[in-house]
């Protein structure tokens, strides 16, 4: 077997693996089968690190579903009781439209050296992304910022909240 014949083998053998670990991993993401990232989902919901894997898996998945996990029902609810008999929020996630896309930015996107944009896209950075825009309309206020300022702080990095306040 030559050099060229051997790095090939290499490199398919260190393929096979990257492919068994990608595909095992992403079986691994849900915290009710997790086994590599149980300490990571502990940290975030800042639970122990005792007992066996199923104990720590079920507190994991208390943990998500207490807290409500990132649903439109949970940001809701959340806004409705800290509004309680002054004013009521109802979310709207864009129907029918499509989440924003980043064009790639620099010389390759045009030749001003910028991202050129298509309609319904923002640019945001050097990184090709998605922005789901979500309207969270709210009745009985004019303006309502710790509303604005909790909702913000729990939403997903990949969302953005417009507030539109009905008198």
């Amino acid at each position: 077997m030559n050099n060229a014949q051997y790095n090939f083998a290499i490199i398919g053998k260190n393929l096979d693996i990257c492919e068994d670990a990608a595909t095992a991993l992403r079986l691994d993401l849900f915290a009710d089968v997790t086994t590599e990232f149980l300490a990571d989902y502990e940290r975030v919901y800042r639970l122990s690190n005792s007992g066996t894997d199923a104990q720590r898996r079920n507190r994991i998945v208390s943990a998500m579903r207490q807290r409500g996990g990132l649903s439109k029902t949970y940001f809701e609810a959340i806004g409705n009781k800290l509004g309680e008999g002054v004013y009521t929020i109802v979310i709207t996630e864009g129907v029918g439209l499509f989440p924003f896309i980043v064009a790639p930015y620099g010389p390759a996107s045009s030749p001003s050296g910028t991202a050129t944009l298509i309609p319904g896209e923002v640019n945001n950075g050097n990184n090709l992304s998605t922005c789901y825009d979500i309207t969270v309309t709210v009745t009985g206020s004019a303006s309502e910022p710790e509303l604005e300022k909790l909702l913000n702080r729990l939403r997903p990095a990949w969302t953005t909240f417009y507030y539109v306040y009905v008198p």
